[in-house]
């Protein structure tokens, strides 16, 4: 049994996190260490930089070709991301 003072570990980093306003910059981290699983191989070899901040996913890519067939599929790709990430973090994604 849980004495009010104790959190489980994911409780207490999440409440860091938030204290010290780095929740953006989490996922930040985590959506870069698998871009390669979120986005697949295709899109991971031509991007450049990925950077998120207060929902919005920045996406560089090498590729204008691609940037311009991911932005036809813009929703699609979001929706796939908020599936594999915690709490559907992405409203919106830039390509650049």
């Amino acid at each position: 049994m849980k004495k009010d003072n104790q959190q489980s570990l994911g409780d207490a980093i999440r409440s860091f996190l938030a204290a010290h306003n780095l929740e953006d910059k989490y996922l930040e981290t985590e959506i870069y260490n698998r871009w390669d699983e979120l986005a697949g191989r295709e899109i991971n070899v031509k991007t450049r930089k990925v950077a998120f901040k207060e929902g919005v996913l920045i996406v560089f890519l090498s590729s204008s070709t691609l940037r311009q067939e991911l932005s036809l599929r813009k929703t699609a790709m979001m929706e796939k991301l908020n599936q594999r990430l915690r709490g559907a973090p992405v409203k919106d994604i830039i390509l650049k």
